[in-house]
């Protein structure tokens, strides 16, 4: 394979004035012109941010925590009572993907079971 012609002090010279603007009709340093930006729809002519909406989370509400022997845990069966290590009252844990990112509440709404968030907890810096 060939190897490719060395540039000449000329050719330097020349690319050098091209990249200065020396030789041409600018007299010093030109504002960028940028075009204007707009979101572009994705594949089914949708914005970038809707992608998102099919990305699968692992949701958890955490109402409180035990420790139980096997033996106890075996025994559980409908109608146990197991008792937690939060009060009725206190603010519910909420992880998604097995990070805590809020607080709430447990509410009853037509005979369901809702949470309603009360606290958003804050991302802790980067390092």
């Amino acid at each position: 394979m060939a190897e490719p012609p060395k540039p000449t002090e000329a050719d330097v010279e020349r690319l050098l004035k091209q990249i200065t603007g020396e030789g041409s009709a600018a007299t010093g340093p030109r504002p960028a012109a940028f075009e204007s930006v707009t979101p572009s729809a994705g594949p089914a002519g949708s914005l970038p941010q809707d992608m998102l909406l099919d990305v699968p989370l692992n949701v958890r509400i955490e109402l409180g925590r035990t420790k139980m022997r096997l033996e106890d845990l075996l025994g559980v069966g409908r109608g146990t009572v197991i008792t937690l290590d939060q009060l009725a009252g206190e603010p519910l844990d909420i992880y998604v993907n097995d990070r805590l990112v809020a607080r709430g509440e447990v509410l009853v709404l037509h005979d369901n079971f809702c949470v309603r968030v009360t606290e958003i907890i804050g991302q802790p810096p980067r390092k």
